[in-house]
């Protein structure tokens, strides 16, 4: 009864302990018997929310809106801090305080520019053939016999209220009278007329400046300066 098996096929139990033994681990830890490493189970995919053209319109106009608003409070700030030299120059030479903040604002994107920071230059003011002093090269729309732009030489001042005057002496220069000198017949308050009569004369070669620089007036209400300025004066004396 003790002998169950035949002789012949009984394993000593010093060898089969040690074989059981790393069967179990071998079942027990994954990809062991395959002689292969384990792998992490699949990552399902991340399904994007979707938004309809609806929304994705509202999130445009949203944003826009947003930097707008930005821009108006940069805009107010530079009108804050510069406009004392507007009115000095609308008291010195009669160009509305309007118009010359709205030009520097748009020019220089309200004290934003590289030139504008480089060279204190917030009118966009060339050097031209009669300039002196410092200039500052950068591409704008000058263009060599070929066609190709080239850079453009731009004025450099020591400080910004150098650039305002320097502005106001051009617009005054007879060399641009032709161009400009019949604005300062206007009345003051007639910024829309300044502002047509600058693109006229080609200040700027954008269809669009006098138009710019009406909606950069009214939505500032910089037409108030004038004001201020004409009530400082005794009125308008032509």
């Amino acid at each position: 009864m003790n002998q169950i098996f035949p002789l012949h096929l009984k394993t000593p139990v010093n060898f089969l302990y040690p074989t059981l033994l790393w069967v179990c681990l071998l079942v027990s830890v994954p990809g062991w018997a395959q002689n292969k490493p384990a792998t992490k189970p699949p990552i399902k995919p991340t399904l994007k929310a979707t938004i309809s053209p609806t929304e994705a319109a509202k999130k445009r106009e949203e944003e826009f809106a947003r930097k707008v608003a930005e821009e108006k409070i940069q805009k107010l700030a530079y009108v804050k801090q510069y406009s004392w030299l507007a009115i000095e120059e609308m008291k010195r030479t009669g160009i509305p305080a309007s118009i010359k903040l709205a030009q520097a604002i748009v020019e220089s994107r309200w004290g934003t520019s590289t030139l504008s920071k480089e060279g204190n230059n917030h009118f966009g003011l060339k050097c031209g053939k009669d300039w002196t002093g410092i200039g500052i090269y950068k591409v704008d729309d000058d263009r060599d016999s070929t066609g190709t732009l080239v850079g453009s030489c731009f004025q450099s001042y020591a400080t910004i209220r150098h650039s305002y005057i320097s502005h106001s002496n051009y617009l005054l220069s007879p060399a641009k009278s032709v161009r400009y000198s019949y604005l300062f017949k206007l009345h003051p308050l007639n910024y829309q007329g300044w502002a047509e009569g600058l693109q006229k004369g080609g200040y700027s070669t954008n269809p669009n400046y006098a138009l710019i620089l009406i909606k950069t007036i009214e939505d500032l209400g910089l037409r108030d300066l004038d004001v201020k300025v004409l009530g400082e004066m005794g009125g308008w004396k032509n």
